[in-house]
This record gives structure tokens, sequence and C-alpha cells, in this order.
């Protein structure tokens, strides 16, 4: 078992927790091809973000393969979390999804740089419509379905295509 804490050094209060079962760190060395990492917002007794990290076995069943409690959701606890994957694991994932928070953003630079990474298409789809709506107004509906459209593309070349038009549509849009 993999157990590390971070201490305040003033008031000597645990502020990061990072844990791992052994049965977890198989799982990683055996699944790191694809790992998601999201947090909770704060939903435990203790008001701290719940940091996890997911990942679909050779079943599609998703598993759980480490997990953090933080005392906030800085670059800095992000940073700290990864490096403590990485010390547990020895390995970096392939493919790292998250939620596209600019923290963690910047923290997957540093200590993932080598992993594809990319944002959850449903943490998107969450904020189209906070970010979108107010400035696209009637032509919102429009937007969203040709962003679905360029989402499902069977090919690369396809969804450039899409998504290029669908740009150009909130551009023009926003223009006007």
């Amino acid at each position: 078992m993999v157990i590390t804490m971070k201490l305040d050094s003033a008031t000597g209060s645990l502020t990061h927790l990072f844990w791992m079962t052994p049965e977890q760190q198989i799982l990683w060395l055996r699944y790191h091809d694809v790992i998601m990492h999201d947090n909770t917002c704060k939903t435990n007794r203790y008001n701290r973000p719940l940091s996890l990290f997911v990942t679909p076995d050779n079943n599609l069943k998703t598993r759980i393969v480490a997990q953090a409690i933080v005392d906030d959701e800085s670059q800095f606890s992000y940073e700290w979390v990864f490096q403590c994957v990485k010390e547990a694991t020895g390995v970096a994932p392939k493919v790292f999804v998250t939620d596209g928070d600019p923290a963690v953003n910047a923290a997957v630079a540093i200590q993932f740089p080598n992993a594809f990474h990319m944002h959850c298409i449903w943490h998107i789809s969450q904020n189209l419509p906070k970010q979108l709506k107010g400035k696209l107004g009637s032509s919102f509906n429009d937007f969203i379905k040709d962003f679905y459209k360029a989402r499902n593309s069977l090919t690369e070349r396809q969804f450039y295509e899409r998504y290029l038009l669908t740009t150009l549509f909130c551009l023009f849009c926003y223009i006007l």
C-alpha cells in the first residue's frame, strides 16, 4: 500500500493525502494506456476535493486506480498528486483525459509531458451552454448540432472539415 501525506508546516494539519492499494498499482501498470482524472467538488465530510484516477479494464469496466484528498484545486496540488502517481507506479499514462481545468492542464504538462492530454467531452459539453449560449443567442441550437456532428466524425479529416465550419459559424454569429 502506498500512502503519501503532506502537512502544513505552520499548523501541522494534513493538506494532501494520496493512496494506492497494491491491487490499484497492478491495475495502473496493466491499464495505464488511458487514464481519466477528475475531482469531486468538496462533497465529502472534510469539504475537500477528492481526486480520482480511473481506467477502463479489458472488459470495459471502469476501475479506480488511485485517489487523493487535497485542500485545494491548485496547480501545486495537482502536480503533487501526479508526482505521487509517478512515484507509486513508475509509469505515466499514454493518454490522459481531464476536465480541462487550467491548473490541471499546467500540472499535466509538467508531470506527464509525453502523455497525449485531452479534455473530456462530457465536461466540454457542460461548459458550452455556460460560455456560448448568451453570446450566440438563438443560433446556439444550430451551433450545438454542428458541434456534435463534428464530434461524431469518423475520420480525422472529416472532423477538421466539420470543426472548421462549426468554428466559422460560431465566429460569424458572435460578430453579428
